[in-house]
């Protein structure tokens, strides 16, 4: 994106660090659903969405999503895609139907709630 483009441009170091950290949270992400323990992804996908917005590739409408869902009990939740898209992921373990309701009601048009099963990768 070119806004991103922009910010590195203008503060490399600092972006530079928001791209590491990013890939921290990624490499971190992949230990844990490789060793089957994908539900401690949520505090992970928080701090990735702070990071995505700290980039400028949220969007207030995505940052209401990302809130409605934490507080109707979501593990986690970001935006999804290069954003800008109004696409959100969240991740829960129950209240799944209040969550996708909470969505609707902060202004998501539609949620479709898909089961992950899991199972640790042996190599």
């Amino acid at each position: 994106m070119q806004q991103v483009r922009d910010l590195w441009d203008h503060d490399r170091e600092r972006i530079n660090s928001v791209f590491s950290s990013i890939g921290e949270i990624t490499r971190k992400a992949r230990d844990l659903i490789q060793s089957g323990l994908p539900g401690k992804l949520g505090p992970l996908m928080d701090q990735n969405h702070e990071l995505l917005k700290e980039l400028g590739v949220s969007t207030p409408e995505l940052d209401l999503l990302v809130r409605a869902a934490k507080g109707a009990g979501a593990l986690g939740a970001k935006l999804s895609g290069g954003g800008l898209g109004g696409h959100i992921i969240v991740l829960a373990q129950d209240q799944l139907e209040t969550i996708a309701e909470e969505l609707i009601h902060a202004g998501a048009s539609t949620t479709q709630i898909t089961a992950v099963l899991s199972t640790p990768v042996v190599d």
